[in-house]
């Protein structure tokens, strides 16, 4: 679900908000971070097999900060499929 926001929807918010992320990743914020934020973007714009792939790349960089919620993500995604 698309919660609106001040203005209006924003149908290319998703793949912006990639663009923004990866981004970031090349000026250096850390590995886990990003990866989890694709992953979480990815899920929410329906693209399951790429937020698995992002998420796993997540959990590998920072297991201890990650690990927990990829893993809880990663079933979701399962249980949708």
């Amino acid at each position: 679900m698309v919660l609106p926001r001040p203005g209006g929807l924003r149908p290319q918010g998703h793949e912006k908000a990639e663009e923004l992320y990866l981004k970031a990743f090349q000026l250096g914020v850390n590995a886990g971070l990003i990866n989890y934020a694709l992953g979480v973007n990815a899920f929410a714009a329906g693209k399951g097999d790429m937020a698995a792939k992002y998420l796993r790349f997540a959990r590998d960089a920072d297991k201890a900060a990650y690990g927990e919620k990829v893993d809880a993500l990663l079933k979701r995604i399962e249980a949708g499929k």
